[in-house]
This record gives C-alpha cells, sequence and structure tokens, in this order.
C-alpha cells in the first residue's frame, strides 16, 4: 500500500487529483491539503508514514520548490512528485530530487506513471510481490459469478449471500477504508 497526500491550492485540482488517486489500487490518500503550512504541520505532527507526496508550484503562502526543500530536510524518507501548469520549474525540481514533474491537467495514466516511478525507485514492487507469493491457498474469482476457491479447487461456502456480498464489496474497494455507513448503504 503506498500512503500518498496531495498539496495543491486550488480546491477543484486537489479534489480532482483525490479522486483520480482513489481509483488506483495499492493506493492510499492520506491527506487533500489546500495550504501547504498544514501539510508541514501535519508531517511535523502527525507519525503517521507518508511514501509519496504530490506537491503544485506555484501556491500563494509558500512556493512548491520550497516546500520541497523544507520536507527533505524534516522528512527525507517521503518521495516528491510535482503537480503544476508550469514548465518552466521543472528543471528546478529535479534539485530537490524529485521523482516525478506532470503537467496539469493531471491524468489517470500520469498518475499511473508516477506511482510505477516510485515503485521502482524504491523496489516496493518487487518485495509486495514476494510477500504475497507464498500462496495461502485461496484465490478469488470476480469473472461470472464472485467465487473464492482454495489450492485443491473447492469453492468456500459462505453461511449466507450477505457474507458472500460484502467479501466480494471489500476485495473490490483492495484494502481502502469504507465506512460501516457506506457498506450498509450499498448492500
Amino acid at each position: 500500500m503506498i500512503r500518498i497526500v496531495a498539496v495543491d491550492d486550488e480546491p477543484p485540482a486537489l479534489r480532482r487529483v483525490g479522486k483520480l488517486l482513489e481509483t488506483i489500487e495499492d493506493v492510499r490518500v492520506c491527506g487533500l491539503f489546500d495550504k501547504p503550512t498544514a501539510f508541514l504541520e501535519h508531517v511535523l505532527t502527525d507519525p503517521e508514514p507518508i511514501d509519496l507526496a504530490l506537491l503544485d508550484m506555484d501556491m500563494p503562502t509558500l512556493h512548491g520548490l520550497e516546500l520541497a526543500r523544507r520536507l527533505r530536510a524534516c522528512r527525507p524518507d517521503i518521495h516528491i512528485a510535482f503537480l503544476t501548469a508550469y514548465e518552466e520549474f521543472a528543471r528546478d525540481a529535479f534539485d530537490v530530487e524529485a521523482l516525478d514533474y506532470l503537467l496539469k491537467p493531471v491524468t489517470e495514466d500520469d498518475l499511473y506513471r508516477t506511482i510505477e516511478r516510485f515503485e521502482r525507485r524504491t523496489g516496493r514492487a518487487a518485495a509486495d510481490n514476494e510477500a504475497a507469493s507464498p500462496g495461502r491457498g485461496l484465490s478469488v474469482q470476480r469473472f461470472g459469478s464472485f467465487a473464492v476457491v482454495t489450492e485443491t479447487g473447492e469453492h468456500v461456502r459462505f453461511r449466507n449471500s450477505k457474507a458472500k456480498e460484502l467479501l466480494a464489496y471489500l476485495h473490490h474497494h483492495r484494502g481502502k477504508p469504507v465506512s460501516k455507513a457506506q457498506i450498509m448503504e450499498e448492500l
């Protein structure tokens, strides 16, 4: 699971990036900040780990490059990518070891490419695949009717259809948080 935050002073652009990130498997959005100072305060006070920060460049209170420098000083483990409408800052972005430089409007493909770069740089994809491969003996079939099958080919039986629906619903959300109210409404 890759934990990502985004910082952009334009609320519509920030919401768009948040929605795009929510559609990507194995990504958890840990925060959307419209003020760079609020993001810095969050980073300094919240112990929750962040893997990747998506930063806007041109913000009124703190420029994205300066925000990246401050972030590097206090949390060098966080990778940085820029989301901006300005091409002229691209060269400077790599001075702060930016992972990527995306021009707005950002697309889902742009975000996939950035996440793939993050995985390659950190070796995260290979480590996740190795951790997932020991084979617990279960597989999920999602084409046709939803089914859980053991290693020996036996179908897992559910007490009732609601338990099966709940498992299918949670499997579809791939570990992303879903509220109890949302589950009850949709099931």
